[in-house]
């Protein structure tokens, strides 16, 4: 996999030079990157600009930090259409042809897929989404960027009592899918939190439907009688759009309140503009897509100088900072092995040993430290809760601390 190429230094003829002696050729290491995608699946509507910010990193890494360690950082797409079997069955073509040390992930798909393969074949994977309750569990192979979207979820609940001076549980439908293991897990870990927090959550319904559905109207106009303060959607972009188009349809004014992958930007796109989205929300513990930040700046460069071209959005934000999570692991990886000289396991070891700094995360994330206990940064996570003003993403709170959830 660490395959040599041989960069020869241009210079002019002996005869031109008075018989001076060619410089001697340059050695650099290739490293094949490759990363799981989706262009036919749930989530085909946001990889163009997931898949973006991935590439436009690593040519910045390259340009910046590759040379000075004679590596080069090849990305290399593969698309598993978020199908835990289609995983499965590219899985043994992509190790024997990659070889790879470290894995650009997705989610709940990808780890349902390789949760037994990864220890086993010694290679790491990344996540910028949510974790998932199921992997949370000791020595870990694959790693996420962020708490679990029950989380999140739960992120919003202690937001808007907060907000609203509430002194009731809040209460809530959720709309979710059987059709991915992270949706159904995503809906146990809301249930485990509205058990640990009888005061603060009341899981009113779950409604279960098609990963795309196209017709919720019945299903909500029933949630909505029942008094709710908020619905809930944690799936995809297509599932966000069917409860707001169900709620327009039976005229409610119930919240919706959304994940960061099927949020404001992503649902505001496919339902024909963000404006529409009254009522909306989105938490996560992640970098918001408004300007004048370190991110923003940071996209700014990649846009300009890197070839990214997809808008700064949420898509664009999970492609980015899974970027700069890797390619930080990758050089420090480096630097301590040199390159070529380590495998998957010594890139998990300094995973779970190094602190990335927030200075090489460029206002993506604070400092990132993973560990051998769960997917996901345990401690020290804070979001922000957004929603639509006058068609355009206004983040209402950007410091909103992550609540404890236990182990489901």
């Amino acid at each position: 996999m660490r395959m040599k190429r041989l960069l020869v230094a241009a210079g002019l003829s002996a005869a031109l030079m008075g018989g001076m002696t060619a410089l001697p050729a340059l050695a650099e290491t290739e490293i094949v990157m490759p990363g799981w995608a989706d262009y036919s699946g749930p989530y085909a509507d946001i990889m163009p600009g997931w898949e973006g910010g991935r590439v436009a990193v690593i040519e910045w890494w390259n340009a910046n930090k590759g040379k000075e360690l004679g590596v080069k950082l090849t990305y290399k797409g593969v698309d598993g259409r978020y199908d835990p079997a289609q995983v499965a069955s590219l899985w043994p073509g992509v190790l024997s042809e990659f070889k790879p040390v470290l894995l650009f992930g997705m989610g709940g798909a990808d780890y349902a897929a390789m949760k037994t393969r990864l220890p086993e074949d010694k290679v790491p994977m990344i996540s910028p989404t949510g974790g998932y309750g199921f992997t949370w569990a000791d020595n870990p192979w694959s790693f996420n960027l962020r708490p679990t979207l029950a989380h999140e979820a739960a992120m919003y609940v202690e937001w808007r009592r907060k907000s609203e001076a509430m002194t009731r549980p809040l209460k809530v439908v959720v709309v979710a899918s059987e059709a991915a293991p992270a949706w159904v897990d995503t809906v146990n870990g809301i249930k485990a939190f509205a058990a640990g927090n009888p005061d603060k959550l009341d899981l009113v319904d779950v409604i279960w439907t098609a990963p795309q559905p196209t017709d919720l109207t019945t299903d909500i106009f029933a949630a909505v009688s029942k008094q709710i303060d908020a619905v809930i959607v944690m799936t995809n972009s297509a599932g966000s759009v069917a409860v707001k188009t169900a709620l327009d349809n039976v005229g409610s004014d119930v919240p919706l309140m959304l994940g960061a992958h099927n949020g404001l930007t992503a649902a505001g796109a496919a339902i024909g503009g963000m404006e529409t989205l009254t009522n909306t929300f989105e938490c996560a513990a992640m970098a918001p897509p408004v300007s004048g930040t370190e991110a923003a700046a940071f996209y700014d460069e990649l846009h300009v100088s890197y070839g990214l071209e997809p808008a700064w959005d949420n898509a664009t934000i999970l492609g980015i900072s899974q970027g700069l999570f890797i390619v930080a692991i990758m050089e420090e990886t480096i630097r301590r092995y040199g390159a070529g000289e380590f495998d998957g396991e010594k890139v998990r070891e300094v995973i779970l040993d190094y602190t990335v700094p927030a200075a090489a995360m460029h206002g993506f994330t604070g400092d990132m430290k993973m560990n051998n206990e769960s997917s996901f940064p345990l401690s020290g996570l804070i979001g922000y809760c957004a929603t639509v003003n006058a068609g355009a993403f206004m983040v209402l709170e950007g410091a909103v601390p992550v609540p404890e959830i236990p182990k489901w």
